[in-house]
């Protein structure tokens, strides 16, 4: 008599066993994913800072101090956008590098 039985259809694991199998590989791969995220995140963040003050020092020199801001409205400009303050309690755009910051297309200012 053989000692495997060809005609037992039995799953292998359990129905408990396979739904923990599936959500420890649902957790693993989003702790997978999350530590990159947050690093692109924080270096696109880096990037639109350095962007923003290069954006200051030339349209906007006296201004104390530049924020570079991911907007989504509106949707013409969305993306990061660098902001300083007008002093009167509001902001001013000075530039847009759009959703993946990289040097802006600066143009001098004429005062003529």
């Amino acid at each position: 008599m053989d000692e495997f039985d060809d005609e037992d259809q039995r799953p292998v694991r359990s129905v408990r066993v396979r739904r923990i199998l599936r959500w420890t590989a649902i957790v693993s791969m989003g702790l997978l994913v999350v530590p990159g995220l947050i690093g692109t995140i924080a270096q696109a963040q880096r990037s639109a800072a350095y962007a923003c003050e290069l954006a200051r020092l030339t349209y906007a020199p006296n201004s104390l101090s530049v924020e570079a801001s991911f907007r989504l409205f509106p949707t013409e400009a969305a993306g990061w956008q660098c902001l300083v303050d007008d002093g009167n309690g509001g902001e001013l755009l000075i530039a847009t590098l759009g959703p993946i910051p990289g040097l802006p297309q600066l143009r001098p200012v004429s005062g003529t």
